[in-house]
């Protein structure tokens, strides 16, 4: 799924969404819940277009975890499908990207009613 650049899932994009000073397995754990996100999201928009044909057929590829099947599958049937995978992953960065400065934003306001409690 991750193959352009705006679907890379790496440390440098956690860096750029604002999430600094990760370990490397905080990082891994990170990248890892945004694929499963991005993939269940992106299943349930492709899924609420599918007939129940299809929705059977693309079942027998996950039964059978045959992720190349299924991935072709999808470009056959769904032309769209990276646009969609590129567009969740934007939506995703947004959310994270906001997270992060919302846990900065508390982090500093903390800080601040720290050294204020300390100077009284």
């Amino acid at each position: 799924m991750a193959t352009s650049n705006s679907t890379r899932l790496t440390a440098d994009r956690l860096v750029r969404l604002g999430y600094r000073g990760l370990t490397r397995s905080q990082a891994d754990e990170l990248l890892q819940e945004m694929y499963n996100a991005c993939e269940e999201i992106v299943g349930l928009k492709l899924a609420k277009r599918m007939s129940n044909k299809q929705l059977d057929a693309f079942e027998r590829f996950f039964e059978a975890h045959d992720d190349e099947g299924a991935f072709k599958w999808l470009e056959n049937n769904f032309p769209d499908y990276r646009e969609i995978v590129g567009e969740t992953f934007d939506e995703l960065d947004k959310a994270l990207r906001e997270a992060a400065r919302e846990a900065s934003r508390q982090s500093d306001q903390s800080e601040l009613t720290s050294r204020r409690e300390l100077e009284s």
